[in-house]
């Protein structure tokens, strides 16, 4: 079973690495800045989503402790 997932797995990572090599020297685009980008917008919307579910605990509580 690991053999094939193995194979198919490298044959993946021969096909990203020509894919971005040729990216590259014709400068079509640029797979660093492009990962990079992903990345800085997956840690935003990270941030983003415990920014506002803290401020919905938050309002929880003091909605909850206040009597009136």
């Amino acid at each position: 079973m690991a053999r094939p997932l193995l194979s198919i797995l490298l044959m993946l990572l021969a096909v990203f690495g020509l894919v971005a090599a040729v990216g590259m020297a014709t400068g079509a685009f640029d797979l660093g800045q492009i990962l990079t980008s992903a990345l800085g917008q997956t840690v935003h919307g990270l941030v983003d989503a415990a920014v506002g579910g803290l401020k919905s605990f938050l309002s929880d509580v003091v909605s909850s402790s206040v009597p009136w």
